[in-house]
């Protein structure tokens, strides 16, 4: 087996350790004996993120990877193996897939996120995919972008699925819509 080894810099491009890092995480304060860990920019677009939450779980870091799904080759595969790893290397439900759909309007959807996959496209792939065990994909919208209840309902499982919004609260009338559809809000 080839040793697969990645880099992770500092902010002097000088290389950084697991052990070095974990040194400097920050502590959830809901979850004080268990750092987090994100990537920063796109996930997916980083060929060795599936190999590096594997070898985080040795250090019992707790991954949390938000997605928007970016339209690229092989994002199926990347995405069901991702499901795959939080499954198999997070069998107890720690971490927190998080689909960043940031709005259900797909115009709005790709003014802001580019190019990434549509909300049909995104909800056939989930349908092909195990179910993540002990804890639900989270569908992330933004603040103050339409959020039509009816249409999640339509496309995603609130077996599967809970719903996020970032940077605040959903709007009463808003809030009680996606309760109505099933949906836990995180």
């Amino acid at each position: 087996m080839d040793l697969i080894v990645v880099p992770v810099l500092d902010e002097n491009k000088h290389p950084r350790t697991l052990t070095d890092m974990m040194a400097d995480v920050e502590k959830d304060a809901n979850r004080e004996d268990e750092p987090w860990f994100a990537f920063e920019g796109e996930p997916a677009l980083n060929g060795c993120s599936n190999i590096l939450l594997i070898k985080a779980a040795k250090y019992r870091i707790v991954p949390f990877v938000v997605t928007a799904v970016p339209r690229i080759q092989n994002v199926s595969i990347y995405m069901n193996s991702l499901i795959n790893v939080f499954n198999e290397t997070y069998p107890d439900g720690e971490g927190e897939l998080i689909l960043h759909i940031a709005s259900t309007s797909e115009k709005e959807r790709k003014k802001i996120l580019g190019s990434v996959l549509g909300l049909v496209e995104i909800s056939k792939l989930f349908e092909k995919y195990p179910r993540m065990k002990k804890r639900k994909a989270i569908l992330m919208l933004d603040q103050g972008k339409q959020c039509d209840a009816d249409k999640l309902g339509k496309l995603f499982s609130p077996e599967i699925f809970s719903v996020r919004l970032e940077d605040g609260e959903f709007p009463e009338d808003t809030l009680e819509e996606l309760k109505g559809e099933g949906y836990e809000i995180c």
